[in-house]
């Protein structure tokens, strides 16, 4: 068994999202210690965007389609450090895996895109028929190999005990990097520190400031002020894509669109369709939309680096998180059929715009901190 000695031990998760621990542990071995709410602010992975999409192949109207976490985390996380990368498409064959051995023996852990579905094999998907198959890749940290046992050993913390690397067969690590899937797919993106440039590729950055100013970048593009974002879509075909507080607008335009349907044609087995699809990509990572993640991450941040108004706005997510909460709660009552159609979208749109206002509140209060206080 080969494996870099960094990864002896592994703490324990601090937060749900594979990509923020697999950037914390990798950072690690480079001697850059930080913590998961540091990383997601570092990676500025909380955001809305909304646009309606269609799904090649699929005969149906457009849907809407909702994100609260940017796609590609590690690109912003690798720009607000100043970390010199390598990003190759490593091959899923014979010869590709001996790159990946080249690399752990010379004690380089690779960051590299999976496709979800090998946590529970493709042959455990619900049948087409019962729903739209669409699947999100992870990313994990590969930091060894056993080929006596036929293991690749990744960083993978997908329950809150594990302190140890996790183990996947060569064989799935392969094709899993390589698999087809809707709307991305992971193409065996790998990323990793070239050899003997960890120290030139990983410096100690003035980690505060860089946190600091990911979270004015987060909240401009909330607030839709500043540089406006690429969107990311995948194989979906989108209209035109909306972010923060105006693809908030969008959603809540279309929800009220939907009720009036909801009035004139009753159950609709498409509208409950739409919002199924709404809440599953809402959904993907986190629990709250990443809300009660970021209200974590300000209050730690207002306290490590004394910004003690900062704490306050952090302490109002947890009732953005409860608004949250209860929306999913809404639409998943309208996913499993229970109740009127109408009446539960009505509920969930009462809801939405209570999200809105509070989180252009917040946001607002946020740009008033940085503004005014001195950091």
């Amino acid at each position: 068994m080969q494996l870099i000695e960094t990864y002896r031990q592994i703490a324990r998760r601090e937060m749900l999202d594979c990509r923020i621990k697999s950037l914390q542990e990798w950072v690690r071995h480079y001697g850059l210690n930080l913590h998961s709410y540091e990383i997601m602010l570092l990676s500025e992975s909380y955001t809305f965007m909304y646009d309606r999409i269609k799904i090649p192949g699929v005969a149906i109207e457009a849907l809407p389609y909702a994100v609260a976490s940017q796609n590609q985390v590690e690109i912003r996380f690798f720009r607000n450090l100043n970390i010199q990368y390598h990003q190759e498409h490593i091959s899923g064959d014979l010869p590709g895996w001996e790159q990946f051995k080249r690399l752990i023996d010379q004690d380089i852990p690779v960051l590299f895109k999976i496709d979800s579905r090998f946590l529970r094999g493709a042959e455990d998907a619900a049948p087409r028929a019962l729903k739209l198959n669409l699947y999100y890749l992870s990313t994990l940290l590969l930091v060894g190999y056993d080929e006596e046992q036929d293991q690749a050993l990744v960083v993978l913390t997908n329950d809150d005990e594990r302190e140890s690397v996790n183990e996947i067969s060569i064989g799935e690590f392969q094709t899993y990097r390589h698999s087809s899937c809707v709307p991305f797919s992971p193409g065996g993106l790998c990323y990793y520190l070239k050899p003997n440039d960890g120290d030139a590729g990983i410096r100690s950055p003035d980690i505060r400031e860089a946190v600091l100013n990911s979270i004015i970048a987060t909240t401009n593009i909330m607030l839709n002020e500043g540089e406006r974002p690429q969107s990311d879509l995948g194989l979906f075909i989108g209209e035109s894509d909306s972010w923060g507080i105006q693809g908030m607008k969008r959603l809540q335009e279309d929800l009220q669109r939907l009720l009036l349907q909801c009035k004139t044609q009753g159950n609709s087995a498409i509208i409950r369709l739409k919002i199924v699809f709404l809440r599953n990509n809402l959904l993907f990572g986190s629990y709250s939309a990443f809300r009660e993640e970021f209200g974590r991450c300000i209050k730690y941040c207002a306290l490590k680096y004394n910004v003690p108004y900062l704490y306050d706005t952090g302490c109002e997510f947890a009732q953005i998180t409860s608004l949250w909460k209860e929306l999913f709660t809404l639409f998943s009552r309208i996913a499993h059929n229970k109740g009127e159609l109408a009446a539960n979208l009505l509920q969930a749109l009462q809801v939405w715009e209570k999200i809105i206002v509070s989180e252009q509140r917040q946001f607002t209060a946020i740009k008033t901190i940085f503004s005014t206080a001195s950091m």
